[in-house]
C-alpha cells in the first residue's frame, strides 16, 4: 500500500490542474475584438518586428513607405497569424498594401 499522500496524489485528475496563462494571452476575452483592439495589437506586433514611427502607421500608409519590405511583411504576417490564431489565405496576404488593409484582413478573419 502506498503512503496516504502519494495515494491521493495518484488519484487526482490531472486535467483538473489549471494551465498557466501564456504571456500575451493574459487579456484574452471570448467576445469579438473591436477594430481599435485589432489596431493596437497590430501596432504592437509591427513594433516588435520592425521599428516603425507612429506617424507612419496610419491606415492609408503603404507598407513600403513605412520601410516594410517583403521579408518584413512576411515576418509580420506570420506573427499576426500566431497572435490572432488565424490563417491568412495567400490571395488575401498578397492584397495587403497598407496598414488599413492589414486591419481589415484581420477583422474579417477574427
Amino acid at each position: 500500500m502506498l503512503p496516504r499522500h502519494k495515494e491521493t496524489r495518484a488519484k487526482q485528475n490531472p486535467r483538473g490542474v489549471e494551465k498557466p496563462v501564456a504571456p500575451g494571452h493574459a487579456r484574452y476575452h471570448s467576445g469579438p475584438m473591436t477594430r481599435s483592439e485589432i489596431e493596437t495589437k497590430l501596432a504592437e506586433i509591427i513594433r516588435k518586428e520592425k521599428n516603425v514611427a507612429d506617424d507612419k502607421m496610419t491606415p492609408e500608409t503603404p507598407l513600403a513607405e513605412a520601410g516594410i519590405d517583403s521579408l518584413d511583411a512576411l515576418t509580420i504576417l506570420f506573427a499576426i497569424e500566431e497572435e490572432f490564431h488565424i490563417s491568412i489565405p495567400d490571395d488575401r496576404s498578397r492584397a495587403i498594401r497598407t496598414f488599413g488593409d492589414m486591419v481589415e484582413t484581420i477583422e474579417a478573419l477574427v
